[in-house]
């Protein structure tokens, strides 16, 4: 497939501060290196999520590595989270790679633990071992109602919070130049000197493994590769405050509770701090950009969120004389500083972004401010257009009205049926056996030149699938099917060009978990099968109860009843194949990750962190009995090579195939190895456990 050049020479339209409050790009021209957000999953409640997109844009997607992912949980008003167990090992990893291998960092979460949760179960780490001796992490303090987060060495760089079981916690870590710095809901718990950069190492940044399993929640994640100023924190707290509901020490916004009006979404803001570190230029997840204030001194702030009313929703009543519409959408601003006092950051410029919505001429669009506060906008006066910028952004220059509690919106003189509207209306997939169906519609073609569908996986990066031109009278709805599928996790992500100025927006991805998927087809497919054959089941029998005694159609009952329990031991004796390989899968990962990751109790004895061998005195004194030199030689070649023949194992302790399977027999059943159809494996795991027993 061709490469997509046509992205390469046109402008890629984006922001310049629209990640979390305002803080970072989403484009790959800023610190912000993930930025997971579980309201981003695109797939049923209640199932398993393979893939977690990042947004960004460094693509450090959140991925299986083995056994289940966590499952997507509804929170209630269309906010989600993922919900991990630890009886199901469920976690995720990201991909080692430069950009989170860094010297310092900033990063934040927004999760619970729940108290079924084992010592040192936790939210995220990125290290070589289970020692914590590299890297950094935050997760439980042993077996303590206690969160840590270090950096390089947890006994010496580390600082510890209190918290409660099922409770959300808003937590930032920082690793600074000198310092490290840990914040529990705003409040700063402490800082330490530290001993320089972060050691790095290649190992995963894991999520909801921190050396044993999470039983709890994680709503979001964001990390910088270099640590925040004073201002850029107190935005995202503020931000991530707003957006869970999380009550925090220096709480700049407070109009996001439902006496204020649950103005809680796509909070973003300007200021500066009394350090004199500063935010000029803010957009946040939603359209709008305020920049530039220009009386703006030490602790003053602008904040800015919105009500969440979809764009979609208009209002023809309360609007101004020339306007015939306003969206009910509602942005609300506070203008204060950290004791809450109302100040002045001097006037500013406001600018929408209507890049990813429907055609509309913005010289007939309005700024209203509610400026007096008396929650009607029809005896304000609308405020026109200023500046027009590649074609769909409108700028509003010196606007002074904005004071702290006042609201503002856009109107339109268009009639009621032009409205704004989202572009993209519908963008999903279907699994068909061997391609995946893509649909997606928009809702106008006016203004579309046309439409590209890219495609990347863990072997290729950003290829074009298709382009297609769009006719201006034509449909609105499209539909590709791709039939070279990846064994790998799938995101197809879809971008428009648009007509008045040439850009390349895009407008949205899904991501595709390509074994999740399959296997939920298969039990489709099963259930399916299982209800057809009880409805021929059903169908006979009332057959033979309207003709009893008929020999013909007992026989065909006869036969759909051994149909059905041939396919019923079909269907019993793949689950028992499919079940003793996960089993075997399970093991080789146990004993693996056990020799990589040292013994979670190691935590608390240092003294004890050497690479994982048997120790035959222990063995012995298990079974109570003495270990033959060929059994011994025999499990010193499995913990090398766990998935070993008895063939290979008898060429390397030069033995007989048949002394070998004795051997074997002899162990298994001194080590009590008897429920397992990997007992080679279990025999291995039970002499690890054993050996491993402090």
């Amino acid at each position: 497939m061709k490469k997509l050049i046509l992205l390469l020479l046109l402008p890629i339209c984006s922001f310049s501060q629209n990640g979390p409050g305002g803080i970072g790009s989403t484009n790959k021209n800023s610190s912000l290196v993930i930025w997971l957000n579980a309201n981003d999953v695109k797939q049923d409640t209640n199932s398993h999520v393979g893939l977690w997109l990042d947004n960004s844009g460094y693509k450090n997607h959140a991925l299986i590595d083995a056994g289940l992912g966590p499952v997507l949980k509804s929170k209630g008003n269309n906010d989600f989270t993922l919900d991990f167990t630890a009886n199901r090992n469920e976690y995720l990893i990201i991909n080692s790679n430069n950009s989170i291998e860094c010297d310092e960092l900033s990063i934040y979460v927004v999760g619970k633990i729940r108290s079924k949760s084992d010592a040192w179960a936790g939210f995220i780490i990125k290290e070589s071992g289970s020692s914590w001796n590299d890297g950094f992490g935050i997760g439980r303090f042993d077996n303590y109602k206690e969160i840590i987060a270090f950096s390089n060495n947890y006994e010496k760089f580390s600082i510890r919070t209190p918290f409660e079981f099922n409770e959300d916690q808003l937590l930032s870590y920082h690793h600074l130049a000198e310092n490290i710095e840990l914040f529990n809901k705003g409040k700063c718990i402490g800082e330490k000197k530290h001993n320089g950069k972060i050691d790095q190492n290649d190992d995963s940044f894991w999520i909801g493994w921190t050396g044993e399993f999470l039983d709890g929640e994680i709503n979001e994640i964001i990390m910088f590769n270099e640590p925040n100023t004073l201002i850029q924190r107190r935005l995202i707290h503020n931000y991530l405050s707003s957006k869970y509901n999380i009550d925090i020490e220096e709480d700049l916004y407070c109009y996001d509770d439902s006496i204020h009006g649950n103005y809680n979404y796509g909070l973003a803001g300007i200021g500066m701090a009394e350090d004199n570190s500063m935010q000029i230029d803010a957009c946040g997840d939603g359209m709008v950009t305020i920049k530039n204030p220009l009386d703006l001194n030490p602790d003053e702030y602008m904040i800015w969120s919105h009500n969440g009313i979809s764009l979609d929703k208009n209002n023809s009543i309360d609007v101004p004389k020339g306007v015939t519409n306003r969206l009910k959408r509602e942005w609300k601003v506070a203008e204060v500083d950290l004791e809450g006092n109302e100040v002045d950051v001097g006037p500013i410029n406001i600018q929408f972004d209507l890049s990813t919505y429907t055609k509309i001429n913005p010289l007939n669009l309005f700024l209203l401010i509610d400026a007096d506060n008396d929650g009607l906008y029809s005896n304000e006066e609308p405020i026109p257009v200023n500046d027009v910028k590649d074609g769909s952004k409108i700028i509003f220059n010196n606007i002074t009205q904005l004071k702290n509690g006042t609201k503002f919106t856009l109107g339109s003189s268009f009639n009621e049926n032009n409205t704004l509207k989202t572009l993209l209306s519908q963008f999903e997939f279907s699994f068909l056996d061997s391609l995946i169906n893509i649909n997606w519609s928009i809702s106008e073609v006016a203004g579309v030149n046309s439409i590209i569908i890219l495609k990347t996986d863990e072997t290729v990066n950003d290829d074009t699938l298709t382009i297609i031109n769009i006719d201006n009278d034509g449909l609105n709805k499209f539909t590709f099917m791709d039939n070279n599928l990846s064994e790998f996790n799938t995101i197809y992500s879809l971008y428009c060009v648009r007509a008045n100025c040439n850009d390349t927006i895009k407008l949205g991805d899904i991501g595709i978990d390509y074994g999740f998927e399959k296997k939920r087809l298969e039990r489709i497919k099963y259930e399916n099968e299982q209800l057809r054959l009880l409805k021929d089941l059903n169908a006979n029998n009332k057959k033979i109860d309207r003709a009893k005694g008929d020999l013909t159609l007992l026989f065909y009952m006869s036969i759909t009843i051994i149909l059905f329990i041939i396919f019923s031991l079909l269907i019993y004796f793949k689950k028992k194949s499919d079940f003793t390989k996960i089993e075997r899968v399970k093991l080789l990962n146990e004993i693996q990750r056990l020799k990589q990751k040292g013994v979670a109790k190691s935590f608390t004895e240092p003294e004890i962190r050497n690479d994982l061998e048997l120790d035959k005195n222990k063995l012995e004194l298990a079974i109570d009995a003495k270990l033959g030199e060929s059994s011994w030689m025999i499990l010193n070649v499995l913990l090398l090579n766990p998935s070993i023949s008895n063939k290979e194992i008898a060429e390397e302790v030069s033995l007989s195939l048949e002394g070998v399977s004795s051997s074997l027999r002899k162990m298994y059943v001194v080590f009590n190895v008897s429920d397992s159809s990997n007992k080679k494996i279990a025999l291995l795991m039970e002499a690890i456990r054993i050996s491993s027993e402090i």
